[in-house]
């Protein structure tokens, strides 16, 4: 009796995972965009905002508040 023959593995697995992994990566792309981006504008932001913490810093100083 010659051994069972053994069976080809479906082509249709490697086709799903293929796909799954693209279409992981290609999101993971436009995610990391968008975060650099955010990142980027948040930087400004926060300059805009020193900017004006010494702004206001300079006015209430010009008051002539005196300590104690």
């Amino acid at each position: 009796m010659s051994p069972p023959l053994p069976r080809p593995l479906p082509t249709t697995t490697t086709i799903t995972i293929t796909t799954t992994t693209t279409t992981t990566t290609t999101i993971t792309s436009t995610v990391g965009t968008i975060f650099e981006e955010a990142t980027t504008l948040q930087g400004k932001k926060e300059e805009e905002e020193e900017e004006g913490e010494e702004e206001e810093e300079e006015e209430v100083g010009g008051l002539g508040v005196c300590p104690g």
